[in-house]
């Protein structure tokens, strides 16, 4: 499931994203498309280490798209431009 949330001050937005199922999954290398005039892009997650800490990781964008591993809990896509 994706959901898009746009911040109403700017052009950042964030994308929501998880495998929607209780089963423990992770969805390797999942395709996600955004703007084409996003520069940036971080992957934001919960740590396993400890759930009250997020752990942020820049992603390479290529043809408009970003590859993150999508666990079962929601992973946060943050972008510079999401129009």
């Amino acid at each position: 499931m994706i959901y898009r949330f746009k911040d109403v001050n700017s052009n950042k937005g964030v994308h929501a994203i998880w495998p929607g199922t209780s089963e423990n999954k992770v969805i390797q290398k999942h395709k996600l498309s955004i703007n084409r005039k996003a520069s940036t892009a971080q992957k934001v997650g919960l740590t396993e280490e400890n759930p009250n800490r997020s752990a942020k990781h820049s992603l390479n964008i290529a043809n408009n798209t970003v590859l993150p591993d999508v666990p079962e809990k929601t992973t946060f896509i943050l972008v510079d431009n999401i129009n």
